[in-house]
């Protein structure tokens, strides 16, 4: 029988609760590290956890199996993954003739000029050499970087976007987004459709400004919409301070 705060959370769950649920108690009583068990006990339900420091992802995710949880990193971050560990599976998306022919398609669609191969293999480029050494980027070097990695991003979130039908099926968009190429840029594309991954780690500021899954963009104000969607909120009193100052910063 569970104690404690695996029962807390399991009871609101049980009663559909809705909304915000507070949950108090002093540091290290095991909030956060009570989630696990949670997600474990309830396979049909699909968990995100919210927060607004990247170390406390890096921990929580150290608590799940390889394969259960994935974490929506910053848009630099995931090119710079793809481009260090899956660079040749990359080039080899860009070499396809199905993705040609769709980012032709996806241009057309969008407008955009920066929708063609060798603008998407120069950005790529960019990232690598500006970001070869990890080292830290001062902030007008870091502010090119994320400009190139959006421009590699927004050409898959396009050529996905064209292919896909409403009940993806489509064999192209079903590569696309069975490819661990893809599944590293759009880390929520395996968590809304691989039931084997039950929670998606983010942080707060990713979760306002949106993030793509596939399907379509989200953020924090349609996340509710899914009556299935478990969302913990940690250290919610920053979290609070924080979404006041992204709120404010926003057009």
């Amino acid at each position: 029988m569970m104690e404690g705060y695996p029962w807390y959370y399991q009871r609101a769950i049980d009663m559909d609760l809705r909304g915000i649920k507070p949950i108090l108690g002093p540091t290290g009583q095991g909030k956060s590290s009570s989630i696990p068990i949670v997600v474990s006990n309830n396979p049909d339900r699909k968990f995100i956890y919210m927060v607004n420091r990247k170390e406390l992802l890096e921990e929580m995710a150290a608590r799940f199996n390889p394969g259960e949880c994935v974490i929506l990193r910053r848009d630099l971050e995931v090119v710079q993954s793809v481009l260090l560990t899956q660079f040749d599976a990359f080039e080899a998306i860009l070499a396809d003739t199905r993705f040609v022919q769709y980012l032709k398609q996806a241009r057309q669609t969008s407008k955009l000029k920066s929708l063609e191969t060798p603008a998407i293999r120069r950005a790529s480029e960019m990232v690598r050499e500006m970001t070869v050494e990890k080292r830290l980027l001062p902030p007008w070097l870091s502010e090119q970087a994320d400009k190139q990695a959006r421009i590699v991003l927004q050409a898959f979130y396009w050529v996905l976007k064209v292919t896909r039908d409403e009940k993806e099926q489509g064999s192209v968009y079903t590569w696309l987004v069975n490819h661990p190429v893809v599944e590293t840029l759009f880390p929520a594309i395996p968590f809304r459709r691989r039931p084997e991954v039950r929670i998606l780690l983010m942080t707060l500021q990713k979760a306002y400004y949106g993030f793509y899954d596939g399907a379509q963009m989200r953020s924090l104000t349609d996340l509710s919409a899914d009556e299935r969607l478990v969302i913990f909120l940690d250290e919610f009193d920053f979290l609070e301070h924080d979404l006041v100052k992204v709120i404010c910063r926003a057009p």
